[in-house]
């Protein structure tokens, strides 16, 4: 990775942990995580990938049509984002969810990993390859 991407990086994991705490929770944008999850036809028992996954409103939605036997892992370069996240998480019962510090440009998964990716107003042309290399549907919004 070049130093300017390592800079922008870290600028945008900044920005967005710095808002983390007042980003407000899922709720703020659960009616978009859900309207995102039926476009994306997520299914009982997939697996999903939520890039850029913020407060969770995509990974929370995409568990419930996921169910038990379904996978969700949401990723964020912002791990204070994360950390906010795992604390509703931690008020729940979201077994299937998996939280993960991770750069949306550089995917820590194998070709064809997901069912399906998901992306939540986040979208950067570079990230775009990344998610269709590890997943089966990437739909974005």
């Amino acid at each position: 990775m070049s130093t300017q991407a390592g800079t922008t990086d870290q600028s945008v994991a900044g920005v967005f942990g710095r808002a983390a705490a007042t980003f407000g929770g899922m709720g703020n944008f659960s009616h978009f995580g859900e309207r995102l999850v039926v476009h994306a036809q997520v299914d009982e028992g997939d697996c999903v990938l939520d890039v850029a996954t913020g407060r969770g409103a995509n990974a929370f939605s995409a568990a419930k049509r996921a169910g038990a036997r379904g996978r969700v892992i949401g990723v964020d370069i912002a791990s204070e984002m994360l950390e906010e996240t795992a604390k509703e998480l931690a008020s729940g019962s979201w077994p299937t969810i998996e939280l993960r510090q991770m750069d949306a440009e550089h995917l820590e998964y194998s070709d064809a990993s997901f069912d399906c990716v998901l992306c939540g107003f986040a979208l950067w042309p570079a990230t775009a390859h990344a998610q269709a290399r590890v997943g089966g549907r990437a739909v974005v919004q």
